[in-house]
């Protein structure tokens, strides 16, 4: 017997938030597939969500007004270009936070290099350090890590990424005091990705073809999918915000 979550039903795992919501992954019709521990001989015992609160706030409320969210996607962008796990840090990379390897010139190398040491691929590990500026290239050596299982990645890869976000926010203080200063507001990966990102870009537009593309807002910056039917899980954004909750404490 699986246990399965549906939006509707906002429940949440007493595995731990974090844990959960990094677990589950959404198909076409908005139902999530099993989690992967589960098992009949594993019980689960769950409690009723807020309707206000969404997995991929990481347990946070969310706002109607558009202005409450801030969007992100390039690294190039001018204004949260630095939120993208490609972008590429000027103050020479961060090391690890805990074992201080590196040092890593954008969050995406060191989430990779994760995932090929835990793997035992050493080979494609140090593909992945040797390359110093191509974040297309450290993807494609990540999808080639040998003895990959995604179970198992899924299980930490959200705190690999929030350790590797942490580090690379510490390491400058430009960069750490514009994510200080986000506070209050709602951070949001704007990619179709429906792990790290919410599962759309953040404006619909229309291709040179015609061809409509749904996004997260119109025109006139007004919803056109309300954030509470957004299917992603938004980790990269959960990151941030948990990183810059870290900071504000201090």
């Amino acid at each position: 017997m699986h246990t399965y979550i549906t939006r509707p039903a906002k429940i949440l795992i007493e595995i731990g938030f974090d844990r959960a919501c990094s677990m589950h992954a959404e198909d076409d019709g908005g139902l999530l597939l099993p989690l992967h521990n589960t098992a009949d001989s594993l019980t689960l015992q769950v409690h009723s969500m807020p309707s206000s609160i969404q997995s991929w706030t990481g347990g946070r409320p969310i706002s109607n007004d558009t202005d409450d969210y801030i969007f992100f996607l390039s690294k190039d962008a001018e204004l949260y270009g630095c939120f993208s796990n490609a972008y590429h840090e000027r103050s020479g990379g961060h090391l690890g936070l805990h074992s201080k390897d590196g040092p890593f010139w954008c969050v995406n190398q060191e989430l990779h290099y994760r995932k090929a040491i835990l793997f035992g691929d050493e080979e494609v590990a140090n593909l992945i350090l040797a390359e110093r500026d191509d974040a297309a290239k450290i993807k494609k050596f990540g999808r080639e890590v040998h003895f990959y299982d995604d179970n198992k990645w899924t299980e930490v890869r959200y705190d690999v990424a929030r350790d590797a976000v942490e580090s690379k926010f510490r390491s400058d203080d430009k960069l750490k005091k514009m994510l200080v200063e986000t506070e209050g507001k709602i951070i949001v990966e704007a990619a179709t990705d429906r792990a790290w990102g919410i599962g759309l870009v953040e404006f619909c537009s229309t291709s040179d073809e015609g061809e409509a593309k749904k996004g997260a807002k119109n025109g006139d910056n007004c919803w056109e999918v309300h954030p509470s039917e957004w299917s992603g899980l938004n980790l990269l954004g959960r990151c941030l915000m948990d990183v810059r909750e870290r900071l504000l404490r201090e």
